[in-house]
């Protein structure tokens, strides 16, 4: 529920970036909708992320500082937490809903980040945005600057023409590319079709 009586209560910001999963993280929306400063929105993600509710991911770029001024993107650590602050209470509507596509994502990144915290290591992923508002959802980075570039997607198809030459200006060893859905597919031309519960086989195969 949200506050009453012009109360700002946090929780208000969570349930209102709970809609927003997988989306740029747009600080000053959410103050103006719940009626704080910008700096009390981007403090509350701050402790939010600190504290293992929010993740928050960055656009890829090589120079480190360039990186952190771009706008990053939202997601939860508890997609379950997430479907809650949402609303929902059964699981059949959720599918029809609009906020599926962006709470499959979500749960995506949760497989990829339990995979590597199962094994003491903290997960380096980003996300790939080029001027054109062309993007990647993942780019997942592993030892010896290798990488994965993935797509999430509920029903499978292929990277576009224009996605893989973004992936190709990074100039990156990328050494496989998934395409990560809900149902069983063959393969692409540009990119492997990985199920949700194929992710961790795949990527120990990967992962040294």
């Amino acid at each position: 529920m949200l506050g009453n009586n012009n109360i700002f209560c946090p929780q208000e910001a969570l349930q209102i970036a709970s809609g927003r999963i997988a989306q740029l993280l747009n600080a000053s929306d959410i103050a103006k909708i719940v009626g704080v400063d910008v700096t009390t929105i981007q403090s509350l993600v701050a402790l939010f992320e600190q504290n293992g509710v929010l993740r928050i991911l960055f656009t890829y770029y090589v120079n480190l500082n360039q990186r952190l001024i771009k706008t990053p993107k939202i997601y939860f650590e508890d997609v379950g937490l997430a479907v809650r602050l949402q609303g929902w209470t059964a699981f059949e509507p959720i599918l029809l809903s609009p906020y599926f596509g962006h709470l499959f994502k979500n749960l995506v990144l949760s497989e990829i980040v339990r995979f590597f915290l199962n094994r003491g290591e903290e997960p380096q992923i980003f996300f790939v945005r080029s001027k054109a508002q062309e993007e990647i959802d993942f780019l997942l980075q592993l030892s010896n600057q290798r990488f994965i570039a993935i797509e999430v997607t509920v029903t499978p198809m292929d990277m576009t023409a224009k996605q893989m030459h973004l992936l190709d200006s990074l100039k990156l060893n990328i050494i496989d590319k998934w395409v990560v859905s809900s149902v069983r597919s063959t393969d692409f031309a540009n990119a492997r079709v990985i199920c949700l519960d194929q992710i961790h086989d795949q990527l120990a195969m990967l992962h040294n």
